[in-house]
């Protein structure tokens, strides 16, 4: 069985990991239709993080409003793809943002959160599928990959394994 021992005390191990997304996604109960457009508002409760990632912006009606920054948003779909339409939305918004997030600033961001679980081989698999560079990637793949890792729930039927960054994903991405 592999263990890996985290920086926070938690021994993380391949069955756990198993386990854990092999169940459903946690889902925020805060989720609210913007306009008329269909499109949704998610206020997510997480980690305490003392607003790290967090900016203010003025609405077209004067409102303050705290939204993620870019990094942040990125590390925030990667954890949970669901908020962003799965996984392959995610590649999309990776690509958007492909030359204006550098891999450095998605490490610092997630290495604030401070996550059990290498959330780092996601980060690597999104960014190559999205066409980040290879300094981009190599920056990554410098923390190495340990365990098996999924990017998201439920992905017991129609599954496929990516070697480079030991991450399970949905077969059709």
């Amino acid at each position: 069985m592999n263990k890996v021992q985290k920086a926070g005390g938690g021994i993380l191990t391949q069955d756990g990991i198993h386990r854990a997304f092999a169940n459903k996604q946690r889902r925020s109960n805060l989720i609210y239709n913007y306009e008329d457009e269909g499109e949704q508002i998610v206020i997510l409760n997480g980690k305490f993080t003392n607003g790290y990632g967090i900016e203010s912006i003025i609405t077209s009606a004067g409102d303050i409003l705290q939204v993620s920054n870019k990094a942040r948003t990125l590390v925030e779909v990667t954890v949970r793809p669901l908020y962003a339409g799965g996984v392959a939305n995610v590649i999309k918004i990776f690509k958007k943002a492909k030359g204006s997030v550098l891999a450095s600033e998605l490490l610092t961001t997630l290495k604030e959160f401070d996550y059990i679980y290498p959330y780092h081989q996601s980060l690597g698999f999104y960014m190559e599928r999205a066409g980040y560079s290879n300094d981009d990637l190599s920056v990554i793949k410098s923390i190495g990959a340990n365990v098996d890792f999924y990017l998201d729930y439920e992905l017991e039927e129609d599954k496929e394994f990516n070697e480079d960054w030991r991450v399970f994903h949905p077969a059709r991405v």
